[in-house]
């Protein structure tokens, strides 16, 4: 699971059934995830400890049990706690492209009319059990999963209009709204240059803000300083780099933006446990094939 590009533009799954599953525990590389968004609708299912999700400007607190759904576009970041957890993401449009009364109900969800609830204790029995089915048709895979994985999705959206678990949305302006749209404005340019030597002012200009007001206002979204979040970006980064590919560890600390190797050395362990040729040579590197499904 990749989230570099803060505004994820590829293709999930196939283009004929566009669903991706990942599974991810604490040997993942892509363990925490950094704050992205995409066009893309996501569940999250906890397996095991605690997930705080933030999306957009609301948090959420997920345990054992707990599922969560992202709308499509919504920024979202999310720090693990001894959790293990799935992701299923999926391109709900070619699902809107059939039947005349499944059609105008789903466009409605792309279209930001309606808002989906986003939280699903695990004792919300009307949804539970939908979202368990979901999940394991993915997890099945063979002859008759895809059939089994698209009746469990519109059985859950239908249920969603049935029980009013949702809200009247924005319409186009949804995305339009000042806080979300700054906060990812200064994450793309964070994206787009943190292999640089870039300032904070920089970072505060990206997103039309004097540097004074710009502190205050990502720390109430992120709950970091600018500075704590391109580092704790440039990382994750590094520990991407270390597992995928056969780079020197000199060449991944420059190119994730640090100059200074013993610096670099020391960031990672504190941040990871580990030196980065322990992370590189420990088992991390076949995490990456481990259970990453294009269904």
């Amino acid at each position: 699971m990749q989230y570099w590009e803060y505004n994820e533009e590829r293709q999930r799954g196939t283009q004929e059934f566009p669903v991706e599953f990942h599974h991810i525990d604490s040997r993942h590389p892509r363990y925490a995830m950094p704050y992205h968004w995409h066009m893309e609708f996501e569940l999250i299912r906890i397996l095991e400890g605690e997930f705080f999700l933030n999306l957009d400007q609301r948090e959420l607190l997920l345990q054992k049990g707990d599922y969560a759904l992202i709308g499509g576009s919504v920024l979202h970041g999310g720090f693990p706690r001894d959790c293990v957890y799935e992701c299923i993401v999926f391109d709900l449009r070619p699902f809107a492209q059939g039947q005349t009364a499944c059609r105008a109900a789903l466009e409605k969800f792309l279209s930001h009319q309606l808002v989906a609830q986003e939280y699903y204790p695990a004792s919300m029995t009307d949804f539970i059990p939908i979202l368990q089915g979901l999940f394991s048709a993915v997890n099945a895979g063979g002859e008759g999963s895809e059939l089994l994985m698209q009746g469990e999705l519109y059985r859950f959206f239908g249920t969603l209009l049935q029980k009013g678990a949702v809200s009247p949305g924005l319409g186009e302006a949804w995305e339009q709204k000042r806080g979300i749209r700054q906060l990812k404005q200064a994450l793309g340019f964070m994206e787009e240059n943190f292999s640089k030597d870039i300032s904070l002012e920089e970072v505060s200009r990206a997103a039309g803000m004097s540097s004074k007001y710009f502190c205050r206002f990502f720390r109430a979204m992120t709950h970091r300083t600018p500075i704590e979040y391109l580092n704790y970006y440039r990382l994750e980064r590094a520990s991407y780099l270390l597992t995928s590919t056969d780079l020197p560890v000199t060449q991944v600390a420059m190119d994730c933006g640090f100059n200074d190797l013993s610096y670099f050395i020391r960031s990672f362990k504190k941040y990871k446990g580990v030196t980065p040729k322990k992370y590189r040579d420990g088992e991390q590197r076949t995490v990456l094939q481990s259970r990453e499904t294009v269904v």
